[in-house]
């Protein structure tokens, strides 16, 4: 089945958007990206801006669980190695009767040191000890249980969802039967690329580790074990009294358009996000820690300041999706249920995910992450 890009490129045209107190919209003339897709007006709050993104012909399907309902539900385990643990890499299993979706840069917490969940992850039914791709964000502890209990409330800022999907989709081990202009790769070839997957994890891992400290240290966080976590849940140092005005003012922003499948940020006035989605429920359920981690990086970039309001407009985040979408260098992740394209433009890298062609989910598209470079 022929997947199509959530998002594509774009022309003029007109939405809707409910507004808070403290939230100011700019212009209410909308951008057309597709047939099908419209771009709304920004709501601004101090530095950030949200810009909300509607499709006509989303569906009205719930098709996936996501992680934390499948915590919750106890129908998704996520495990430790069973031979004692390895720092990048994890095992999920879905017990649950509907297909589990797991978004790039979701923190787990518990089992032997918090993790980032590296990309973004499509689980059929009953798939058992599927693994993933992590990065640490608690380089303080390796000790505690071999299982996982829950995830942060907040998705990792973009920095280390851009250093997480990086690694994990570079570091893909290539099936030892692909083939390549001169024939099957050798086993020399093939060993070659299993060392140097390895490398790309390794140094996208240290850059996890200086991007936490360093959220520690804006928010004057110091946890002992120098995880992430306080940060994310808005316990350590300042991050909850940064955070959570931007939480109050644009929580509830977005309009109940039964259209709306994701959003594009910006902060200080400069578009630096977006994810959207393919159906309309699963933005939904994953919007509030969305917005936390959008809001988390606003609040860093004030710092510690309360920041003027600077808008952004839709045709300024229509050139950021297009310029990204466009991008010529690019690279395919295929695993059995999941397919994640990567493309990278001069300001912007875009990956999109869906479900494999082959798989149990037939080549839907579920999601589009775009992060300022």
């Amino acid at each position: 089945m022929r997947r199509t890009s959530i998002v594509a490129a774009a022309l003029p045209a007109a939405a809707c958007l409910g507004l808070l107190i403290g939230c100011r919209a700019t212009s209410a003339a909308e951008v057309r990206l597709d047939a099908n897709r419209t771009l709304g007006a920004a709501v601004t709050f101090r530095n950030l801006s949200v810009v909300p993104v509607y499709d006509s012909r989303a569906a009205a399907a719930d098709t996936y669980t996501t992680l934390d309902e499948g915590l919750k539900a106890k129908t998704v385990t996520v495990k430790e190695s069973p031979q004692g643990g390895d720092v990048n890499k994890l095992y999920v299993s879905n017990m649950g009767k509907k297909p589990v979706y797991i978004l790039g840069g979701e923190v787990i917490l518990g089992g032997q040191q918090d993790r980032c969940i590296g990309k973004d992850l499509l689980l059929p039914p009953r798939a058992k000890a599927v693994p993933i791709t992590v990065f640490c964000v608690e380089h303080g502890r390796w000790s505690g249980a071999a299982s996982f209990t829950g995830s942060a409330k907040t998705l990792a800022s973009q920095t280390i969802r851009l250093s997480a999907q990086d690694g994990a989709v570079a570091a893909a081990i290539p099936e030892l039967n692909r083939t390549r202009p001169g024939g099957l790769i050798n086993r020399n070839q093939a060993a070659g690329e299993v060392a140097g997957s390895y490398e790309r994890i390794s140094r996208r891992q240290t850059q996890v580790w200086a991007a936490v400290a360093q959220k520690n240290a804006r928010f004057n966080a110091a946890p002992a074990s120098g995880t992430y976590r306080e940060v994310l849940e808005g316990t350590g140092g300042n991050s909850g009294a940064s955070v959570e005005p931007y939480i109050k003012a644009l929580a509830g922003a977005l309009s109940s358009d039964k259209r709306l499948v994701g959003v594009v940020t910006a902060v200080d006035g400069k578009v630096v996000a977006a994810d959207v989605f393919g159906e309309p429920a699963l933005f939904r359920k994953l919007w509030p820690k969305l917005l936390r981690s959008y809001a988390s990086d606003a609040a860093e970039a004030a710092t510690g300041k309360v920041a003027p309001a600077r808008p952004v407009t839709a045709a300024s985040a229509r050139a950021f999706l297009a310029e990204a979408a466009a991008g010529a260098n690019k690279a395919v992740d295929r695993a059995a249920d999941t397919t994640i394209t990567r493309l990278e433009g001069r300001k912007a890298v875009l990956y999109r995910s869906g479900a494999s062609a082959g798989g149990a989910m037939a080549g839907k598209a579920v999601h589009e992450n775009y992060l300022a470079k």
